[in-house]
């Protein structure tokens, strides 16, 4: 009688070959993955969840007494706190998502060698659990949103319905740097000392603390290159009406999330099958 497996696993032919399939039916997989990782997070904390508000809340601060004042980096007509505060919420969600998703595979090696799933579990379910933290801090950039809308300081605009397609750019953009680097680390360690450093330039290279207009105009292209820098611009737009929505910036970000997203596939596809042998 011939037996009948769920599962084969075999020598893949094709490093652009993705079972998709397979990949949906291990969604349960995935839902607790993400569910222990925010429980672990905050388990024995005294504040819980609120630590995802005060970590951006606290980094607002220090921008804003730096940058805002002592700096004297302009912010237009917008308060400097809700200004940073924005521009932190997401790009705290990128960094973290960036971060969790580059060491997923050393952080879960003791799993790879003892039992099969889908590698792609992995960064996936690192992603969504950041964005459990992320819905956090929007609501709490929301509280101060509703303030100063209240008091006529800042003027949202129509591109806000927009924040859903802009919370999925910037996970996908993650998700493919973060599939190409950890797919590197779990062979060249060296990799996550470098994260971090890496991460901290990124920040700076985005506008984060800075508009598109505050940059000399020779360097104004070369910084809207940076595939994040036109959905925080884009982003901080829709919320407080600062800056403007750059069409062709950010139609050029999609094109360039979607190649570095692909990349990142197809190289840890490949890389899959020998990181049970490298780890």
């Amino acid at each position: 009688m011939q037996q009948k497996y769920d599962t084969v696993i075999t020598a893949k032919q094709s490093p652009l070959k993705i079972n998709f399939k397979e990949l949906i039916a291990y969604k349960y997989l995935i839902f607790l993955f993400v569910k222990r990782d925010f429980i672990a997070k905050y388990k024995q904390t005294v504040l819980g969840p609120l630590w995802a508000v005060i970590q951006p809340f606290l980094t607002t601060v220090v921008f804003t007494a730096v940058f805002g004042n002592l700096a004297g980096f302009s912010t237009g007509d917008v308060p400097a706190f809700v200004f940073y505060l924005c521009s932190n919420v997401l790009w705290h969600y990128f960094s973290a998502s960036l971060n969790a998703c580059s060491t997923v595979l050393v952080s879960h090696s003791h799993m790879l060698t003892k039992v099969y799933f889908p590698r792609l579990v992995l960064p996936i379910s690192s992603v969504i659990s950041k964005l459990i933290s992320f819905a956090i801090q929007l609501c709490f950039f929301l509280v101060f949103f509703g303030i100063y809308a209240a008091k006529g300081q800042i003027e949202p605009n129509i591109f806000i319905i927009l924040t859903p397609l802009f919370v999925l750019h910037t996970m996908l953009l993650s998700l493919g740097v973060g599939m190409l680097i950890s797919a590197c680390t779990i062979k060249y360690r060296d990799l996550t000392m470098l994260i971090s450093f890496a991460i901290q330039l990124w920040m700076y290279a985005s506008p984060v603390i800075y508009t598109y207009e505050s940059v000399p105009e020779k360097w104004q292209t070369l910084m809207m290159l940076n595939p994040l820098a036109p959905v925080i611009e884009a982003f901080r737009y829709a919320f407080l009406g600062c800056g403007n929505f750059y069409a062709g910036f950010y139609i050029q970000s999609c094109i360039t999330t979607a190649v570095i997203f692909l990349i990142g596939l197809i190289v840890f596809n490949k890389a899959e099958k020998n990181f049970a042998d490298t780890v």
